[in-house]
């Protein structure tokens, strides 16, 4: 069910759909709407995906939809992260399309800056940088300087350095926004049977289909961490999901037949495998440690992965990933 949408034969021009799903975030919902409402831009579009909450987050949103017309609310059941995305995408009117987590706030001039930026070349991609917001003390912390590149803050219409970009930069779709044509065309959506960490095949899916993209070279996404039952604190075997996501990946990159991109993909492989041995549990770590192994080995042979870690800056992956071992070595 959706409420409080103005019918698309009488609705101006939407320059931007700002998609939201929410689910049990009612202590953190205000601050994030209020963030986002900070701007006073009339083309854009705010779509509030409900995904079956039980607390008030529901009755938060409809508070805000009744006192602006820019706020939109879809009430669906709940169906995880990925299927609420696709819903907001699904009645998106905006040239451009972004994400906000529903516990996460923005700088009042992120989507001013990052919109403008992309309009002025047409630009595919356009992003900027972040900071992680600690929920314990209220600190803030900017992550790594990925998006003061030259080539980006110029912006760039080079294939390379587009497809570059799934490695130089953080997972976070939420930090870009991407033209609507483009996810479309080339039928890019979330994965619903992924339940967490659907923001991976959807970013590299994204960026290596775009053809352009440009940098707002300022931290203006804060990324709240320390709240309860967020994915990033998880050390089990949910963790295990990454094989079903390069799974999909795999299926999307190796028709395409461009060594690139599967030299690309087996970095971000290599990175998320790390990541996930950083964090599980010890008693599943050499389980993992060897599956991950497995499928790095799938599509490449060993000595070209070991070259790709030294060329793009994976080296902290060589220890496990030699450890796990094979009879080819």
């Amino acid at each position: 069910m959706e409420t409080n949408r103005r019918q698309k034969d009488s609705a101006p021009q939407i320059r931007l759909s700002v998609i939201i799903p929410v689910y049990n975030v009612e202590k953190y919902l205000r601050r994030c709407i209020e963030s986002l409402l900070e701007w006073k831009e009339s083309e854009v579009e705010y779509l509030f995906v409900d995904d079956g909450s039980t607390d008030h987050s529901a009755d938060i949103l409809f508070d805000y939809a009744g006192r602006d017309t820019r706020v939109h609310v879809i009430q669906k059941p709940n169906g995880g992260c990925a299927s609420a995305r696709n819903a907001g995408l699904s009645q998106a009117r905006g040239s451009y399309i972004g994400f906000v987590d529903g516990d996460d706030f923005v700088d009042s001039s992120m989507f001013d800056k990052l919109l403008n930026r992309a309009e002025s070349g047409n630009y595919d991609l356009a992003f900027c940088g972040y900071q992680e917001y600690y929920e314990a003390d209220g600190m803030c912390k900017p992550v790594d300087d990925d998006c003061k590149e030259e080539s980006y803050v110029s912006g760039t219409y080079r294939e390379e350095e587009v497809q570059n970009l799934v490695i130089r930069t953080k997972v976070a779709i939420w930090r870009f926004i991407y033209k609507r044509e483009m996810l479309e065309y080339n039928h890019i959506r979330f994965h619903e049977d992924i339940k967490r960490f659907d923001d991976l095949p959807f970013r590299v899916e994204s960026i290596f289909m775009a053809q352009s993209a440009v940098s707002v070279p300022e931290c203006l996404y804060y990324y709240r961490l320390g709240r309860a039952g967020q994915d990033v604190e998880c050390t089990d075997e949910r963790l295990y999901v990454h094989f079903k996501i390069f799974e999909y990946l795999d299926r999307f990159v190796l028709p395409m037949k461009n060594r690139r991109l599967m030299d690309y993909l087996q970095i971000v492989k290599l990175n998320t495998h790390g990541f996930a041995l950083n964090h599980i549990d010890k008693k599943l770590y050499r389980d993992y440690r060897m599956r991950a192994r497995k499928q790095l080995d799938e599509n490449m042979s060993w000595k070209r992965t070991l070259c790709l870690m030294i060329l793009y800056g994976g080296r902290r992956n060589m220890g496990w990933y030699l450890r796990s071992g094979s009879k080819r070595i």
